[in-house]
């Protein structure tokens, strides 16, 4: 664990998290899936 006041390679937390990216895991095609598996649920 790193001591109060003591920095990381890469900077600060908040540097650091700065640099996080992320990507939408829904594809294209969620709704007509999601329609489709309700039809097939209902009949």
């Amino acid at each position: 664990m790193a001591k109060a006041g003591e920095t990381r390679d890469g900077g600060s937390f908040y540097e650091r998290m700065g640099h996080v990216a992320y990507w939408n895991a829904v594809m294209d095609e969620n709704q007509y899936m999601v329609r489709k598996w309700n039809e097939f649920i209902a009949a």
